[in-house]
């Protein structure tokens, strides 16, 4: 199963559950930039959102800079699983390097930190791009 659609409660995806997290963390946040930040197409947050529209979870409001676009905000049962999702992804992370030594994770965080600074930095060039 892809890892964003892994169960995380019995309510909530992983990916559900990082639309909740992105709209608690942001207050409101409009579709285009979760997607973003999350890595999926709108289509797909669209579709979440509905579901956690429908759930009581979120709500969606005009945004007053473009009538055309949405804003989504969670509602008070969206922030409660917020702080659900966090205790959750606190104890997964806490499992997921059990076995890892200090100077393990230490060195780990070091190379991490590389990789995203050179991504960072190295242009992505599509398939066909010129050099």
């Amino acid at each position: 199963v892809e890892f964003k659609r892994q169960p995380l409660t019995d309510e909530l995806t992983v990916h559900q559950a990082g639309v909740i997290y992105f709209c608690a963390e942001m207050e409101s946040i409009g579709v285009s930039e979760l997607a973003r930040l999350l890595g999926s197409a709108p289509s797909t947050v669209t579709a979440i959102a509905t579901r956690l529209e429908n759930r009581g979870k979120l709500r969606r409001t005009p945004d007053p800079a473009d009538g055309r676009k949405v804003l989504l905000t969670v509602t008070e049962e969206g922030r409660r699983q917020r702080d659900e999702i966090e205790r959750l992804s606190r104890d997964y992370t806490r499992r997921l390097f059990a076995g890892w030594k200090l100077d393990e994770l230490r060195a780990f965080c070091r190379h991490l930190e590389r990789l995203l600074e050179a991504a960072e930095e190295v242009p992505f060039r599509r398939k066909g791009d010129s050099q």
